[in-house]
Order: C-alpha cells, then sequence, then structure tokens
C-alpha cells in the first residue's frame, strides 16, 4: 500500500470517530430537554421532608419527692448471750434458730455446788439469829441487875454491843445469802430479749466459761420489728431531719428475690457525716410479723419525703441534653425549635421543669431524635390522643 493511501484511510478513520461521537452528544441534549419539557408541563419538584412527631403540653402534677436507693436489714437489737458462771451444761432447752421471748430459759447449768453454799448461808443466819437472841436475854438480864446495882454498868454496856455486833452479823449474812442466790440464777440461762437464735454454742456436758475468749452460748436478733439501714448522700441531710420530725417521710422496701413490698418510717439518723463517703446513715423500722426481712438482707428501697403540689412536668424522654444544657423540641407554626429549659429532678417517668415552659407549649414527645432546629414537622398525634 503506498504512502498516499494510508494518508486517505487514517483521514477517513478520524471523520468516522468524529462523526460518532457528535451522535451521541446530540441524543444526551436531547434527552435533557425532554425531561424538562415534562417537568414544565406540571410535575412539581421534590420539596423538605416532613418529620411525623407526637406532641403534648406540658402538664402540672403533685409529685413526691423521691429517693430510690439500696437498705441493708439489721436487727433493732443483736445481744450474743454468755454464760456467767463457769460450770458443766446440763440441758440445753432450744434449738438452733428457735424463736424466743423474754425471760425463757435456754440452758441449765450444774448447780450443786451454788446450792450448798446457800444452805451453808442459811444456817449461819439460823446461827447468828440464835446469838442474836441469847445476847438480846443478856441486855434484859444486865439491865435489871444494874437497876438493882448487883451488876456494874460496863457489864450492861458489854451486852448492848455484843446484842448490836449480832444484830449486824445477821444483816451479813443475809446479804451473803442474796449473793448465792443471784450466783443460783445465773445457772439458768435466759433469753435477755426477744428474737430468734442462731446456732447453740453448747451441748448438754459441755463446760461453760466465762472467758471473752470463749464463744458465746448464743447470738439472739430482735426480728419483730426490725431496721432496715439506708446510706444516704449528705445534700438529703435537710429533707431527711424535716421528715422525721414531721413524721412525713414513708418508706418501702422489696427484698431482692421477692415480690413482697413493706412500709416503714425513719425513726433515727447518726450524729456525724462519714467523711470519707460523704454519706449518712439512717434507720428505718418496720413491722416483720412475717420474717420476710432477715438481718443482713439486701433491699431495694424507695424513700417518700413530701409531696411537692402543681409541679409543672413533661414525659422524661422529651428532654434532650446538648452542650448548653437541657432542652426541649416546641412547635411553632409547624416547624421544630429548640427551647433551652431547667429540670429540677425527676420522678417516675416524669421530668419536673422549673423553667424555660408553659402550660401553652407544644412539645415535641416522640420522633425527637430525628429532629434539628428549624426542621419542618407532621403532628400524628397528640398527648391527649395518646392518653
Amino acid at each position: 500500500m503506498t504512502r498516499v493511501k494510508r494518508y486517505f484511510l487514517l483521514i477517513f478513520f478520524i471523520l468516522a470517530v468524529s462523526t460518532w461521537l457528535l451522535f451521541i452528544d446530540l441524543s444526551v441534549f436531547t434527552t435533557k430537554n425532554q425531561q424538562a419539557s415534562v417537568l414544565g408541563n406540571g410535575v412539581e419538584k421534590v420539596g423538605p421532608r416532613l418529620i411525623s412527631v407526637i406532641v403534648g403540653r406540658p402538664k402540672l402534677a403533685d409529685t413526691p419527692i423521691q429517693l430510690r436507693l439500696i437498705g441493708r436489714v439489721q436487727p433493732i437489737a443483736s445481744v450474743a448471750v454468755r454464760p456467767r458462771v463457769e460450770g458443766q451444761v446440763e440441758q440445753v432447752f432450744v434449738s438452733d434458730g428457735a424463736l424466743v421471748n423474754l425471760g425463757d430459759q435456754l440452758a441449765r447449768l450444774d448447780s450443786r455446788s451454788i446450792e450448798a453454799r446457800i444452805r451453808q448461808a442459811e444456817a449461819n443466819i439460823a446461827r447468828s439469829r440464835a446469838l442474836f437472841d441469847q445476847a438480846e436475854r443478856d441486855v434484859k438480864r444486865s439491865e435489871t441487875l444494874s437497876a438493882s446495882e448487883f451488876s456494874s454498868k460496863v457489864t450492861l454496856e458489854n451486852s448492848r454491843t455484843q446484842l448490836a455486833t449480832l444484830s449486824a452479823q445477821i444483816e451479813s449474812d443475809k446479804a451473803a445469802l442474796d449473793d448465792l442466790r443471784v450466783t443460783q440464777s445465773f445457772h439458768i440461762i435466759r433469753a435477755p430479749i426477744s428474737g430468734r437464735i442462731g446456732n447453740v454454742s453448747l451441748k448438754p456436758g459441755s463446760l461453760a466459761k466465762t472467758s471473752d475468749n470463749s464463744p458465746p452460748f448464743v447470738l439472739i436478733n430482735q426480728v419483730n420489728p426490725i431496721h432496715v439501714s439506708f446510706d444516704l448522700a449528705q445534700s438529703w441531710i435537710g429533707e431527711l431531719r424535716e421528715s422525721i420530725r414531721s413524721g412525713s417521710s414513708k418508706v418501702s422496701v422489696n427484698p431482692q428475690g421477692s415480690s413482697k413490698v413493706y412500709l416503714g418510717e425513719f425513726v433515727s439518723i447518726d450524729n456525724v457525716v462519714d467523711s470519707a463517703s460523704g454519706t449518712i446513715n439512717a434507720k428505718a423500722r418496720f413491722d416483720n410479723s412475717d420474717e420476710g426481712l432477715w438481718p443482713g438482707l439486701i433491699c431495694d428501697g424507695i424513700i417518700d419525703f413530701r409531696v411537692e403540689k402543681g409541679q409543672l412536668t413533661v414525659p422524661r424522654e422529651a428532654v434532650q441534653t446538648g452542650q448548653s444544657g437541657s432542652f426541649v423540641y416546641i412547635v411553632v407554626d409547624g416547624v421544630a425549635r429548640i427551647r433551652a429549659v431547667s429540670v429540677s429532678r425527676s420522678f417516675d417517668q416524669l421530668a419536673i421543669i422549673s423553667s424555660g415552659l408553659g402550660l401553652d407549649d407544644e412539645v415535641v414527645l416522640q420522633g425527637q431524635n430525628q429532629l434539628s432546629d428549624g426542621a419542618r414537622i407532621k403532628t400524628v398525634a397528640k398527648q391527649s390522643d395518646q392518653d
């Protein structure tokens, strides 16, 4: 092929490619014009998306000042019973875990030695009384003889001294007998309080000892009524003291693992704040006739200090938190607007609003997570429709 032919073939190829590209450009231009023509003949352009929300107005409600916290059940009294005298255990009258009343016999120790000493003391009293009677007769005889001057006054005074000495001896012997009887009573171990006992450490035949190093005979916990102990933040001291003074506080506890709720009242508050934790301990008393509150049990507690009337409230989920604090979305002419609010506290599912809202404001209650300031909204329901 000659050079001239190759040159004409190249020119032909370039013209063919240029014609093809021009055809494509004309096709795209025609399509765009057709679309523009269709839009111009009545099809509307898509506007801003409307966000569906549920709205409602703030409400006035009587709300209790309430605190939820964990408490621990504690017996009102817990007494470790120890023998007050040493001796062999003759008999044990209670079993492990028994319920006892004040004064019930728990155990008896061998008392033969103390009983013998009591009989000895009674004999000493009898002897002293006999000597006293003799000395009394001697005084009368000496008074008669002294009046007749057959006996000296010294003899009379000595007789009277002997009589007084024996009278004192009788009182001493009586005191010794009383002391022995008190000691004898220690050989019967009795319950110092009413309550439920733990494990009995002494068994018949064992030796009861009074040493502090020896284990107690038994531990008795008073379980009805019973205390639940709470550790409250120091910021609640004012409310706590006022509620105890006025008797307005109501305390309810629910033992973990149980569905039963017990009602009680605060009876005491500690006299010092724990500087390490910043808390103060307070105790509430509960009736525990069914013994559902067991010492050491953990409870979920709710404390109602008092009721505040006519508080402005909104559902708690309506309140959002941003960099500048708490806010809600309100509806103004179909547009969502951010409104800063102050939330004083929460109760149940309500947020108590101290400032920032009025009763006439329409607040977005659901759907606010999709909103931004200025977003257009579509109200699908109002709170009154949901009640």
